[in-house]
């Protein structure tokens, strides 16, 4: 029985199927580098994210009015 990878490099989490076209592998470095992205694990110079994290910056982003949005 082969187990689902959990972590995945920017590269690859901007292009999974469920967050395609919400942002960019840039768009996730820039977030990073001002503390602004979702959370993820460093191994060196790599930085590896999971569904769950992108999910829950996601679901962070959420307003009900446009007096919320910062």
């Amino acid at each position: 029985m082969e187990q689902e990878r959990q972590y995945f490099s920017d590269k690859e989490i901007a292009a999974d199927p469920e967050f395609r076209g919400l942002f960019s592998a840039s768009t996730l470095q820039k977030h990073r580098v001002r503390g602004t992205g979702p959370k993820y694990i460093q191994f060196g110079a790599k930085c590896l994210y999971t569904r769950e994290w992108t999910r829950d910056w996601i679901e962070a982003k959420v307003v009900t009015s446009t007096s919320e949005a910062a």
